[in-house]
């Protein structure tokens, strides 16, 4: 339980921060680029492909169901 509270805590953070660079790349329409420019832009930096990981992250901590290993582990068919 504790896990999940970090893990969401780290992927809040993660998002947020993201955002901001996203929000601070909005200046480059002032530069002339146009939105498809932006957004191509915008995938190529790593501080936005973080978004994804962070929404990943908190996606994760909701997952709800047995966290033990041994329900995990029994799932899989071992040839």
């Amino acid at each position: 339980m504790i896990l999940r509270i970090i893990l969401y805590i780290i992927g809040i953070l993660i998002i947020s921060t993201s955002l901001s660079y996203m929000y601070l790349y909005t200046n480059l329409f002032t530069m002339g680029y146009s939105f498809k420019e932006y957004l191509l832009y915008i995938l190529k930096r790593w501080e936005c492909i973080m978004f994804l990981l962070g929404i990943l992250i908190i996606v994760i901590c909701f997952k709800k169901g047995k966290t033990n290993a041994k329900y995990f582990f029994s799932n899989f068919i071992i040839f």
